[in-house]
């Protein structure tokens, strides 16, 4: 555009003159548009870098508000699907069904603001690697999975132990009563059984939704009214895909929290006494209730994660 304006300026200052420059100025206004196409495209201005308090509050904002939704909406299917995990217990039964919400009060009492410093952490360590110039964006997922995690389950681990104790109780008692009863056989670090298997497990469940849910938002996800919602159905299928990944994972959590054996037997060894003992399929015990839960866990988590930090936009 600026081409045009310096050429039309340049023959209106000609138009009085002599043929020969009226000539000239006509040759130019011919070859304004290609001169536009040849001249170095403007460089696009750099993003602002993420300002990384702002990522962490946020992500502190959008982890409570989607574990939230999560517990209140997905927990019965949670109990379901641990019911049929355990050893002996595969079939449907009425039992399974049977007081869906029983221990969601740890988790929600618990599992809020672990969820909420998982975000928090995930999300400010990756502003301030970003901001560093770490490029890979697929491979900082991954690494700050990973560090996110810890924290994560050094806070959730005892209250997944008393959901999934309640959970598989016939008759539970008391989350009170449940808690003092494990700390007097085992101490403070009978609330940590199973805590290896379960970080052993979420990293690479976590690691391939959230990667997953990456490559379908840069691939399909827009600007527009209905981001949100489409986002959320790219959360739900990158969900439902990392967990019938990482179900026979899931499987050994469950029986390490059953068993309570605070990681003695190590992951590979339980999974491969699991399928001899019980068949390969076995590892695959509760996908269906699971991957139910995933599609809308996933919708819900991702849905109301970005809806939430698009409020501190």
């Amino acid at each position: 555009m600026a081409a045009y304006l310096v050429v039309l300026a340049a023959a209106t200052a000609a138009a009085s003159a002599p043929a020969t420059s009226r000539r000239v100025a006509l040759r130019s206004l011919v070859a304004a548009p290609l001169a536009t196409q040849l001249a170095p495209p403007a460089r696009a201005a750099a993003p602002p870098p993420s300002s990384v308090s702002k990522e962490v509050l946020s992500g502190l904002a959008g982890g409570a508000a989607q574990r939230i939704a999560k517990d209140v909406v997905l927990f019965p299917i949670d109990t379901v699907k641990v019911r049929l995990q355990t050893a002996g217990n595969r079939a449907l039964t009425r039992r399974a069904f049977a007081r869906p919400y029983s221990g969601v009060l740890a988790p929600l009492v618990v599992g809020v603001p672990a969820a909420s410093l998982f975000f928090g952490v995930k999300d400010g360590l990756a502003a301030y690697a970003r901001n560093a110039g770490v490029a890979d964006e697929f491979a900082l997922e991954a690494l700050t999975v990973a560090l996110a995690n810890g924290p994560y389950w050094a806070a959730r681990a005892p209250s997944e132990l008393l959901k999934t104790r309640q959970q598989l109780a016939a008759d539970p008692e008391g989350l009170v009563s449940l808690a003092r009863r494990i700390y007097d056989e085992a101490g403070l670090a009978g609330f940590y059984a199973g805590a290896v298997e379960s970080y052993s497990y979420a990293v690479p469940a976590d690691v391939v939704k959230f990667s997953a849910y990456r490559f379908l938002k840069q691939r399909y996800a827009a600007g527009g009214g209905d981001a949100v919602l489409r986002k959320a159905l790219l959360g739900s299928a990158a969900s439902a895909a990392a967990n019938v990944f990482t179900t026979p994972l899931d499987v050994c959590k469950t029986r390490a929290l059953e068993a309570g054996d605070d990681g003695r037997v190590s992951l590979p060894a339980r999974a491969a006494a699991i399928a001899r003992d019980e068949g390969v399929l076995a590892l695959y015990a509760g996908i269906a209730p699971r991957v139910a839960r995933a599609v809308v866990s996933g919708a819900l988590q991702f849905g109301t994660y970005e809806w939430s930090k698009a409020r501190f936009r």
